[in-house]
């Protein structure tokens, strides 16, 4: 019995933590079929719920943890932190993480901490005192009580900052100034704040996956939501209708914009956050995994003084950053170079961005009508979601512009019945798209805690001819670096579709996708499917990420 699936978090150290409680006689076969039953409902990390439902003492958890970190674990009854380290730690970082600093070793510091993966933790005091670090266990429990003994000792409540009790403003500005800077510090793309009942559950969406992180009892959930919503300038005393805003927020990693999005719920008010990067840095081209003979392709594309040329995928899967790393290879001195979008995501010298605000009657179609009075030779089209829009665009291609935008749909070649359910002409086609590139994101394999394996029996048949005789793969173990998921970062896999006569012809008369898929590899278009064997044999990824993100794309057969 292993839970191999379990998603990553303060206490998932390793894919197999069941399996070791069971050899250590912690833990029943039957207890861990219980609690992985729970993990698939909640989604909360194996560790919590095995302390939560009272199978296992948090204490003997911890020890298991630090054990496999070759840390021991010990506790403050025995081990007293040191008032004047308390001190210079401050009771920002006491608040933000749980440690407590137990007393100097050498050149260094000894630190108990309730989790040995967080190594956001570690950075953090090893910048507040300028020393290195060494870690040891102890129960949470027990490190919140020390905590709780000296920021009382100061006269503050520690109620509403370390256990997160209380309704007070002064505990929701502590929680949500240190929830944003978490999540930009480990990387999260979103942050769900959703009530339930009995509490306010939180997740980040990290490499594509929502994780769990520190929820909130439900006493305090209501501040905590209406001081997001003040912070987004929303309406504080609406409750029944949904709404939109924005953060500005200056976090320990530096300053990121929020969009925010309110919607009511049966349990309250369910919060999502989008994390934007303000400093706005448009990746390489070169760096987002392009094969090179689709990045050579992509670069032609927009060299080409008019057409159009788009990128293809469902929410998330990496388009615009595809296309504005694209937009900077161009030489935005000799070309004027304009975009409508929502939101700005990426800024770019001398490049014209529009932000729509429907609101107000700025669309897609409406800011691209105005830009072409602006005398340009690129326009870039956040996304073409509607017949309108994309007629604009689709005659721009046609009158000496070169367009790019995005598109919603499963596949490159998917593209064409799309554009025709949207009611655009099938003769304009072939004469005007340049290209679709399909993507998905991947995670990437922790460079730091990957092994290499001998391939599964799935692995050879899905891999056929392409693997070596003899070649083994890498797999995700899990370490402090990945938190202990086994996976850091993303990369993109793509597969790029240009029409030709025959695939436009396939297209008029309804053909379907399969159809189009069929023609185009006769004419050498690689799949999604084959730009990720390729990503799994070079070590980048696994088999499962692959299928993971290409379950609606098919293979072309």
């Amino acid at each position: 019995m292993t839970e191999a699936g379990a998603p990553p978090g303060p206490t998932t150290l390793a894919p197999r933590l069941g399996d070791r409680l069971i050899a250590r006689s912690l833990l029943t076969h039957a207890q861990l079929e219980v609690a992985l039953k729970e993990q698939k409902r909640t989604g909360e990390p194996l560790g919590r719920i095995l302390v939560g439902l009272g199978f296992i003492a948090e204490e003997v958890l911890g020890a298991v943890l630090f054990d496999a970190e070759g840390s021991p674990f010990v506790s403050l009854r025995e081990e007293r932190p040191d008032p004047a380290l308390l001190e210079a730690c401050g009771e920002a970082l006491l608040r933000r993480h749980p440690f407590v600093p137990i007393r100097r070793e050498g050149n260094g510091l000894l630190v108990a901490m309730a989790d040995p993966t967080d190594v956001l933790a570690v950075d953090g005091i090893t910048r507040a005192l300028g020393l290195p670090v060494r870690t040891v266990g102890a129960p949470r429990e027990e490190i919140q009580a020390a905590v709780r003994a000296y920021l009382a000792g100061k006269g503050d409540r520690l109620d509403a900052t370390i256990d997160g009790r209380g309704e007070d403003a002064d505990a929701a500005v502590h929680f949500v100034e240190g929830l944003l800077s978490h999540a930009h510090e480990v990387g999260a793309t979103d942050i769900h704040l959703e009530p339930e009942e009995r509490l306010l559950r939180v997740r980040f969406r990290v490499d594509g996956l929502l994780v769990p992180a520190e929820n909130v009892p439900a006493d305090l959930a209501l501040a905590v939501l209406s001081r997001v919503k003040l912070l987004a300038g929303a309406d504080i005393s609406e409750h029944r209708l949904p709404q939109d805003g924005r953060i500005r927020f200056e976090g320990r990693a530096g300053r990121v914009d929020l969009r925010v999005s309110v919607l009511p719920t049966i349990h309250g008010e369910n919060i999502v956050l989008r994390l934007l990067d303000a400093a706005g840095t448009v990746p390489r081209l070169d760096r987002l995994g392009l094969p090179p003979r689709i990045a050579e392709a992509c670069r032609a594309a927009a060299a080409r003084p008019n057409g159009l040329f788009l990128a293809s995928g469902p929410t998330g899967s990496g388009k615009t950053t595809t296309l504005f790393a694209l937009l900077a290879t161009l030489d935005a001195m000799q070309r004027k170079i304009c975009t409508t979008e929502d939101p700005v995501e990426y800024r770019l010298p001398l490049v014209r961005q529009c932000q729509v605000r429907p609101e107000i009657g700025l669309t897609f179609a409406a800011a691209l009508r105005a830009l072409l009075r602006q005398d340009p030779d690129v326009l870039l089209v956040g996304e073409m979601r509607d017949l309108e829009t994309a007629q604009i665009a689709v005659r721009a291609a046609l009158t000496g512009h070169l367009v790019l935008s995005t598109l919603h749909t499963t596949s490159a070649v998917g593209s064409l019945p799309r554009l025709l359910d949207m009611g655009i002409e099938p003769f304009l086609l072939n004469s005007t798209i340049l290209g679709v590139l399909a993507q998905r994101l991947v995670r990437l394999l922790c460079r730091a805690c990957a092994v290499e394996e001998e391939p599964t029996p799935g692995e050879r048949e899905w891999l056929g001819a392409g693997l070596p005789p003899g070649a083994r793969l890498l797999h995700p173990r899990g370490c402090p670096a990945c938190r202990g998921g086994g996976f850091r970062g993303r990369i993109g896999i793509y597969e790029l579709f240009t029409p030709s006569a025959a695939s436009a012809e396939i297209a008029a008369r309804r053909g379907s996708a399969r159809d189009l898929a069929r023609e185009a590899r006769a004419r050498g278009m690689s799949t999604l499917l084959d730009d990720g064997r390729a990503k799994v044999l070079s070590g980048s990824t696994t088999m499962g990420e692959v299928l993971r993100v290409t379950v609606d794309a098919g293979e072309a057969d």
